[in-house]
């Protein structure tokens, strides 16, 4: 994201897709890699696939916590 290739942000983060409903109790939010997804979609004008990312956070919310994703993924 921050080299500006969306595309490939996106790219990365598919082989996380499986961990996202995952709960390390020692680490960052698992759900932090489908936020990142959903703005790389976004950035791509992928508002479908970047609505679905964001919906991840929305219908977790006990795995989002108190984390400011679940704040940022309503604004995006």
């Amino acid at each position: 994201m921050h080299q500006n290739d969306p595309a490939r942000a996106a790219e990365v983060l598919r082989p996380t897709v499986k961990y996202d409903l995952g709960y390390p109790p020692d680490s960052f939010n698992s759900l932090y890699p489908a936020y990142i997804r959903g703005l790389a979609y976004l950035q791509m004008g992928k508002g479908r696939s970047a609505a679905a990312e964001f919906q991840k956070l929305f219908d977790h919310p006990g795995i989002v916590g108190t984390s400011v994703i679940g704040a940022l993924s309503h604004c995006s």
